[in-house]
């Protein structure tokens, strides 16, 4: 009897799978170099098991992405669809997420519905009480503050309902989450100004730190690096910094002034549109920046080099936070027998040096 070829034995496994469901349509079968380990054969015979299933209409192969399952068994009923909620419709940055999360998903069946809450937390709330695993396969999610919809967001995970959190993470419970290294960004921008020879530096933030993991998590690496510089932190003598909450002309020009008197040189703001609400209204006051005060922003939005003088400020690459949320999220939906699996993902920063930050030296 003639012996079956090592590529078929692999093709009717696969194919057995993918018949089963263990592999549904849109999910990702191993690759090349993990059925190699598995069956202990060539990446030649391992290829040729995936171009066969490939021309046999079960899976479809993405240079780079590996192979997905484009069989449908009709009996099954599917959605693929994901929500994606956002705080705001235009707001700096968040296209650029959505670009990330759709690019990804360009080689999957699922596409994206965006949703926008235009800062209303009942909206919000509505919302994520609206997602039904019947309706919706999974959720990426810009909280605009998690603790107001902490309990549905709890709910929904608890219920194995795949979700995704951008830019922040919840403390406590292990939502997957896809953030900046936050961290290093506050680090990095406070010992920049060090290495030129600021020695009296504030961090402003306009929100309550406990309520904001990535601004907190910036004010911690400033501390980090004023700590290693042996350096004292001014941001709590500021009291004017409690008024910027409102973020008035007036507020913020009285938080400009105090800073002045107090001999702080350089603020590191939490991120690029309060500093450039701090540019606009030291111009007003006549405060040269960076001569009369120093300024560094968070995010690299496009206005940061386009306004007088050009913003220095740490980057952010939201696509990349995107891509990486739409990867999680169908990681998790197709390995949610893995529980114990981090989901989560950390983006590096860069700090991108402009004009705003004086050189001492």
């Amino acid at each position: 009897m003639k012996k079956e070829p090592l590529y078929q034995l692999i093709y009717e496994h696969l194919k057995k799978d993918i018949l089963n469901q263990r592999y549904p349509f849109g999910s990702q079968v191993p690759t090349e170099k993990e059925l190699t380990a598995t069956y202990q054969v060539s990446r030649i015979t391992a290829k040729r098991a995936l171009t066969e299933l490939e021309s046999d209409g079960f899976i479809q192969r993405t240079p780079g992405k590996g192979s997905f399952v484009i069989y449908q068994n009709q009996l099954i009923p599917t959605t693929y669809e994901i929500a994606f909620m956002l705080p705001f419709s235009q707001a700096a940055g968040l296209e650029r997420y959505v670009q990330g999360a759709t690019d990804y998903l360009d080689s999957t069946p699922y596409r994206l519905t965006i949703h926008s809450t235009e800062g209303n937390r009942q909206r919000q709330r509505e919302l994520l009480a609206s997602l039904t695993k019947e309706k919706w396969d999974g959720l990426i999610i810009y909280p605009e503050n998690p603790g107001n919809s902490l309990d549905l967001l709890v709910h929904l995970h608890l219920d194995s309902f795949p979700i995704v959190l951008l830019d922040k993470k919840l403390e406590g419970i292990a939502i997957p989450s896809v953030t900046s290294d936050n961290f290093s960004g506050g680090f990095l921008a406070t010992q920049y100004a060090v290495e030129l020879g600021h020695t009296k530096i504030t961090y402003l933030s306009t929100i309550d730190l406990l309520q904001n993991t990535s601004v907190r998590d910036r004010y911690l690496g400033y501390l980090k690096a004023l700590h290693e510089q042996h350096l004292q932190d001014y941001s709590a003598d500021l009291s004017t910094n409690l008024f910027l909450r409102d973020f008035e002309d007036t507020a913020i020009q009285d938080y400009l002034l105090d800073v002045k008197r107090s001999g702080v040189t350089c603020i590191i703001a939490e991120n690029d549109v309060v500093a450039l609400r701090l540019l606009s209204e030291a111009k007003k006051l006549k405060l040269k920046i960076p001569e009369d005060l120093s300024l560094i922003g968070f995010d690299n939005i496009q206005m940061t080099d386009l306004v007088s003088p050009q913003l220095t400020t740490i980057q952010q690459d939201f696509y990349q936070i995107g891509y990486l949320a739409a990867e999680s999220l169908i990681t998790q939906m197709n390995q949610q027998q893995n529980s114990g699996k981090n989901f989560s993902k950390v983006v590096p920063v860069e700090l991108i040096l402009r004009e705003s930050v004086k050189d001492f030296h």
